[in-house]
């Protein structure tokens, strides 16, 4: 944010969880001059902006995986998403304004936004094909790339996410109970 905004950020304040004290972290705040400050352990209270905006997204992400049918191992891109589209899509008091709107000052695109989950086929522009072998793959749309104009899509041939611009989608065909990205129930295939 300081380069984007020229403003300094002075004091971060988080909880006492592991992910924050650490030496990169350390050093990295050193270097910016930035204070830090933990809340006591087991008391959110202290940092009741911000467990308030956890709250929302996940029971955001928890809407966007049941609406798809799609299984827990995916909350981390429903969690992702539910992020994207509410910093683009609610308004914050008392600006009247979007997050998006507040950072760039202009009103967010939306026009290529698709449900969570819906089916995609995305052209396989890596692979070596031969001749007559299928240029696309089936998958699903899973998030927005944060730093590219491009679509999170989990490719059910390769079960991987990747992010990509080429894909059509096939937001007529239902999502079914089973028809999703099955395989994660299946332990063969995660040893």
């Amino acid at each position: 944010l300081e380069n984007l905004l020229s403003l300094k950020v002075k004091i971060i304040r988080c909880d006492n969880g592991n992910e924050f004290k650490n030496a990169d972290l350390n050093q990295f705040c050193a270097l910016k001059d930035i204070k830090r400050e933990f809340s006591v352990t087991r008391t959110p209270q202290q940092n009741g902006i911000t467990e308030r905006k956890n709250r929302t997204l996940i029971e955001a992400a928890k809407t966007l995986l049941a609406d798809s049918l799609f299984p827990i191992p995916f909350w981390a891109e429903a969690v992702n998403t539910a992020c994207y589209v509410q910093n683009r899509v609610l308004v914050t008091k008392p600006h009247n304004k979007t997050p998006y709107e507040l950072l760039h000052g202009r009103l967010p695109s939306l026009g290529f936004m698709r449900p969570f989950g819906c089916h995609v086929t995305i052209l396989n522009t890596l692979d070596p094909l031969g001749k007559f072998q299928g240029k696309v793959d089936e998958g699903f749309l899973v998030g927005y790339s944060v730093c590219s104009k491009a679509f999170r899509v989990f490719n059910s041939r390769t079960r991987i996410v990747k992010e990509t611009l080429h894909v059509n989608f096939m937001e007529n065909k239902p999502n079914v109970a089973g028809s999703g990205p099955a395989w994660l129930f299946d332990i063969d295939s995660l040893s």
